[in-house]
């Protein structure tokens, strides 16, 4: 009985670590040239989607699947990586073996340290998002819990409102919402107000304002008594500042 209760514990400790992982930041430089800052992502609003392969058939088979469905995301707000475990692999080895499988996401060689921290098996997806650096999703391919994972870390993404010179305060509510709901925020200065929702797969669905406003409060009901029950995103450009927020009606 002591057993039971000992192992029953165990596996309740593992399982509440798993859900509640948060990543490991790294600075690395990416193939293409450019670098990836993980945490510096994460604080602007993105979603991360680190994929670690190792040439092996299932990395070709699921990364094939994976940019398929990246096709269909927000993709100004999840970016994917490549990351090659193999330790001491060069670019020059990761682009051979994604050009030779048709593969695009920029990539990491080298990443073994990168990956150390999540344990092991080929391939290994992670989903990451939000303020607090929330990993959503950790696994092989499997595409229902990677939708769920990328629709979880959206929204928590989409919670990342940074002040900007134009506009801060930003909020909806009610949220979720039924019949309707409105946003509320502070504009700083003078500006342009462009404000307009999208679904899930980045297609406009309607705009609420498009017009110049002085700087104060300013709120805009959202009537959503006509669309779809799901989840959407509400785009608030302001100037050259753009904040994005999830809204759900049900």
């Amino acid at each position: 009985m002591k057993k039971f209760i000992y192992t029953f514990s165990f596996l309740f400790f593992l399982t509440f670590a798993v859900k509640s992982q948060t990543a490991t930041d790294f600075t690395a430089n990416l193939c293409n040239g450019k670098s990836l800052h993980l945490f510096n992502e994460l604080d602007n609003g993105k979603v991360i989607v680190l994929f670690f392969e190792m040439g092996c058939g299932s990395c070709i088979s699921a990364g094939t699947n994976m940019e398929s469905k990246y096709a269909t995301m927000d993709t100004n707000r999840v970016k994917c990586f490549y990351l090659d475990y193999n330790t001491g692999s060069t670019c020059s080895d990761v682009e051979t073996w994604k050009t030779s499988n048709g593969l695009t996401f920029p990539s990491i060689p080298d990443a073994y340290s990168i990956m150390k921290p999540y344990g092991s098996g080929m391939p290994l997806i992670l989903i990451v998002g939000g303020a607090d650096h929330k990993v959503f999703y950790k696994g092989n391919w499997n595409a229902t819990k990677i939708q769920t994972a990328i629709t979880a870390a959206t929204d928590a993404a989409l919670s990342v409102n940074t002040p900007s010179a134009e506009m801060s305060k930003i909020n909806v509510f009610p949220n979720p919402a039924s019949n309707a709901s409105s946003i509320t925020f502070t504009l700083n200065q003078h500006s342009q107000v462009l404000i307009e929702l999208y679904d899930m797969t980045g297609k406009q669905i309607r705009t609420f304002s498009n017009q110049e406003y002085a700087a104060g409060e300013l709120s805009f009901p959202i009537n959503t008594s006509c669309l779809s029950n799901g989840n959407y995103i509400i785009s608030v450009k302001a100037g050259n500042s753009i904040a994005k927020l999830p809204l759900t009606i049900q």
